[in-house]
């Protein structure tokens, strides 16, 4: 646990930084309800879902492999080198990609939204795909000096600048999904300028033979990664704009912002989790320091799916008030724990990551993307956003099961799966008596659904899930003494 203080900290830093970024962003979607159509909104769903796809092909995983190998160099020579090259390579596969999709943007707005005649968005997506890639590798590289204070202050300067242009150009001049588009790419851009001048020596592009060969065996394997997570978080939208519609779907789409909330903090968490987990696994007794860290995160990130699906009438309500997003509340619990399984995911994944195993990681995901398009296509045009919901949470909960036992090959790690068991059935119970609880008059309901979330805590208190002799350590840990 000797890092866990490290990591509780920089996660409460890392968390205030994207709370400041995607947590103005979020709390931006309650405008996009009012003054966007269901049908707008949704295509607007469509549009991020886009950015995502052609992002994880753009990137080349050069943050990821950024990050690893920069925390593995020996020397500040060693990791400027590990900078500059991943800066050349993004650079290049930047140009390859967005040339490409504006080579063809006809199809792409057929594939992306249906209709040939969003060259406009398709256009904004290369622009938001530019940015954010330009944006990454500052953030991926303040992320392996572990400075989160400089890491959350570029991210509420995203967020400053970002939802004042969206305001602007949304509510003033009344440009729509445009201005949404717009605003982000602006915040984007300030934070590209921002990281750039904070590693303006480090970023300069520049091609060295070795760091070049580590960083594309590291890489490459993420793309079918990133594509294959893309596939199952959102190719549901697709499946939905075929089969249920427009408006339905943006029922859907409203859900998946709310329980978003949960991967604001998986998000902290994933971010300060990597560069920590490369150092743990260099002590004595890393398989347990590893398998107790897990066993709080999960804990934590269980609590807060559990919080937020508790509270998901009054949170719907909070993001849109027309009663044409009524039914939201109800996919939310699938979609806030299916958040936590993949924080889960991608947290066990790092041992595949630590014992050079990514070829692992690939399958794995692969395998889950092939699950989501099965899942969506039996399940969507049977039963509409709750098919969708259920088919992500399935994904997620394979995909665990898969990297814990690929992973105790690659990487032993001593997981207590007995008490992980005891915490993942007390959740569902408490989920359960949650949505049963729903079907009660407002003041019932309301009542009944806090005591689920402290019976929770009060059960994982006393029956051991978690000991007060590790929580008393991990106070100690935290506060330094």
């Amino acid at each position: 646990m000797a890092r866990m203080g490290t990591l509780l900290s920089q996660t409460a830093i890392y968390m205030v930084g994207l709370a400041l970024s995607r947590g103005i962003a979020i709390a931006l979607v309650p405008l996009y309800t009012r003054t966007l159509s269901p049908a707008d909104f949704f295509t607007w769903d469509l549009a991020t879902t886009t950015i995502l796809f052609v992002l994880a092909i753009a990137e080349l995983g050069m943050s990821s492999a950024l990050a690893r190998f920069y925390v593995k160099a020996d020397s500040n020579a060693e990791r400027r080198a590990v900078a500059r090259t991943a800066s050349a390579v993004a650079f290049l596969m930047l140009v390859l990609t967005v040339g490409t999709l504006l080579a063809f943007r006809g199809p792409a707005a057929v594939l992306a939204f249906g209709d040939a005649a969003d060259l406009d968005l398709i256009d904004l997506v290369a622009l938001i795909v530019a940015l954010t890639v330009f944006s990454n590798l500052p953030l991926a590289l303040l992320r392996a000096q572990e400075r989160p204070i400089a890491f959350a202050t570029v991210c509420f300067l995203r967020a400053l600048v970002g939802s004042a242009f969206i305001i602007l150009f949304v509510v003033v001049w009344g440009w729509g999904i445009k201005g949404i588009l717009l605003g982000d790419a602006a915040g984007l851009a300030a934070v590209s300028l921002a990281g750039l001048v904070l590693n303006r020596a480090d970023l300069v592009p520049a091609i060295n033979r070795q760091a070049l060969r580590d960083l594309l065996l590291f890489g490459v394997p993420l793309i079918p990664i990133g594509i294959a997570t893309t596939i199952v978080l959102v190719s549901d939208r697709y499946f939905l704009r075929e089969h249920v519609g427009t408006s339905e779907a943006a029922v859907y789409s409203l859900a998946f912002k709310v329980a978003t909330l949960v991967n604001l903090v998986a998000m902290a968490l994933q971010t300060a989790w990597a560069p920590t987990a490369f150092r743990i696994a260099k002590q004595e007794d890393a398989g347990r320091a590893l398998a107790d860290s897990f066993r709080m995160i999960a804990l934590a990130l269980g609590l807060l799916a559990l919080a937020i699906s508790c509270v998901a009438p009054e949170l719907t309500r909070v993001f849109a008030s027309s009663p044409e997003y009524a039914g939201a509340h109800r996919i939310v619990p699938w979609l806030a724990f299916s958040y936590s399984l993949q924080a889960a995911v991608l947290i066990v994944n790092t041992n595949l990551v630590i014992g050079n195993r990514t070829v692992y990681s690939t399958l794995i995901f692969c395998a889950g993307a092939v699950l989501k398009l099965f899942l969506n296509q039996a399940l969507i045009p049977r039963y509409g956003i709750d098919g969708a919901a259920i088919a992500t949470f399935a994904v997620f909960g394979v995909e665990l099961v898969l990297v814990f036992v690929i992973g105790a090959a690659v990487f032993p790690v001593p997981y207590d799966f007995r008490r992980l068991g005891a915490l993942v059935i007390l959740l569902a119970v408490c989920a359960m008596c949650a949505s049963w609880a729903m079907t009660f008059s407002y003041s019932v309901s309301l009542i009944l659904r806090a005591l689920c979330v402290v019976g929770f805590v009060l059960i994982v208190s006393f029956s051991g899930i978690v000991q007060r002799s590790e929580l008393k350590r991990l106070r100690n840990t935290a506060s330094g003494v």
